[in-house]
């Protein structure tokens, strides 16, 4: 249990989200949000986001109990808003991140965007996203709290990014959908003794707000690609020898076996912490999004071997638990699919359209790589002024970009690589007027792919 990102400030409360590991045992601890007041740090109340309390009506969306149900933190970025003196919760799933036996039902409060009363920690509205999480599918981005003209009137809403690429618009005062949301069919098949997955799961109704790929077909002739020949037949080979299934859907669950293609993987879709900004005067909403396909399975926990594509192998050493995770990257020389990787977009909210997608950045490790691959990792924010411009430095080449919100079109590349990718959300100030744009370039050494970590913070002028 950890503390992993910056508290949010609501009216002189100070609320902590926290971070629990969600892959451990069925005695993980539960996810609590504790809240304090600002100035005197007098502790004010807290919330546990797993309910315990029998007449909560979400208790009725665990048919096993939650007493060996833990996990369901709020690990990423909170917001909030001062006007209506509520914090915003983004929560992750409950333990274990794919298996669910013990938990039947929703689980309501995980996966979800949770509103509290700051002043004493009581639900005001939450909205769910993902039923009964056995994908890993935490909610990992800041909510973005702002006003936006919709239907010839200012509304105040909160946007949610997604692993799953999707953007949910709600009303910020009572979590209602501002763009619909329908329950859609999804995989419900498992091979978990016991397991029973959700039939449906929230979309936008809109495909504007689905930003992702959500499936994929590594068959030749279909999504398979390489970038030579050679390329593409070792892909075929990998595919063949490790015995994954090329087929990969949203919301599929792992399997026992067999490796299942994983899309949009741990990482998303949209990846940690602000992948989604507003500008606000322009009611225009800009995601960055990554297609990053994983391999995953669930391994008997007395398995004598580890299939060498395994790159993370988490065993839970619990009576209750008889599996262990296994996953890794479908990543050979090159990606098995074609890009671009990584991409921008941008949404108007106002008229309901997008407005454009772009390629974003390239791929540092592969000299082939052109500007129209996309990086094949993100991790950090981008920021939106209110002159129109996009400003991002998190793609795995290192360099800083800056675009027209308008078009797409790309405006400034650093000439340099920065010591590390962005790790956090750029911001902008002015002195003297001159505009700054200062972020961290810290990296991220996901799976040990990105060896460049830094402590530096570099600084950039707009002309």
């Amino acid at each position: 249990m950890w503390y992993l990102n910056p508290p949010a400030v609501v009216r002189d409360v100070l609320i902590l989200g926290q971070a629990i590991d969600d892959s451990c045992d069925l005695d993980t601890p539960k996810g609590v949000v504790p809240a304090f007041h600002a100035r005197t740090g007098e502790f004010m109340w807290k919330f546990v986001i797993v309910p315990t309390d029998p007449n909560d009506p979400a208790m009725k969306t665990y048919s096993n109990g939650t007493e060996n149900v833990g996990a369901g933190n709020a690990w990423a970025p909170l917001s909030g808003d001062n006007e209506l003196g509520l914090v915003y919760l983004p929560t992750s799933s409950a333990n274990i991140d794919h298996m669910g036996t013990h938990r039947i039902g929703d689980n309501h409060y995980c996966n979800s965007l949770v509103a509290l009363n700051v002043s004493n920690g009581e639900i005001v509205w939450f909205r769910q996203f993902v039923h009964h999480d056995v994908f890993d599918y935490d909610i990992n981005n800041q909510p973005i709290v702002g006003e936006i003209t919709r239907d010839g009137k200012r509304r105040k809403v909160i946007i949610q990014g997604t692993k799953m690429g999707f953007i949910f618009v709600l009303d910020a005062t009572n979590g209602e959908p501002v763009f619909g949301i329908k329950e859609q069919p999804v995989p419900s098949f498992s091979e978990v003794p016991g397991e029973i997955l959700s039939p449906t799961q929230p979309f936008p109704i809109d495909d504007f707000l689905r930003l992702a790929k959500t499936s994929i077909d590594l068959r030749p002739g279909k999504d398979l690609w390489g970038r030579t020949s050679d390329q593409e037949q070792t892909c075929v080979d990998f595919i063949n020898s490790s015995g994954v299934d090329p087929i990969g859907e949203i919301y599929s669950s792992a399997r026992i076996s067999k490796p299942s293609l994983w899309i949009p993987g741990v990482a998303g879709g949209m990846n940690l912490g602000g992948s989604v900004a507003l500008n606000t005067d322009r009611s225009i909403v800009v995601a960055a999004t990554q297609t990053f396909a994983y391999l995953y399975q669930l391994l008997p926990k007395n398995s004598s071997s580890v299939p060498s594509w395994c790159q993370a192998f988490k065993y839970k050493d619990s009576v209750g638990v008889p599996f262990a995770d296994c996953y890794g990257v479908l990543k050979l020389k090159e990606r098995c699919y074609e890009p671009p990787w990584g991409e921008l977009h941008a949404v108007d909210l106002t008229n309901g359209r997008k407005l454009w997608s772009v390629p974003h950045g390239t791929t540092s490790n592969f000299p082939e790589s052109t500007e129209d691959d996309g990086s094949s990792w993100y991790s950090g924010g981008i920021l939106v002024t209110a002159g129109g411009i996009v400003i991002a430095g998190n793609t795995d080449d290192r360099h800083l970009r800056v675009f027209n919100i308008d078009t797409g079109e790309l405006l400034y590349k650093s000439p340099d690589p920065m010591a590390g990718m962005g790790a956090g959300n750029p911001i902008t100030y002015r002195i003297d007027g001159k505009q700054y744009i200062v972020l961290t370039a810290g990296g991220n050494n996901f799976f040990g792919m990105f060896p460049y970590l830094s402590d530096h913070v570099y600084a950039f002028t707009l002309p």
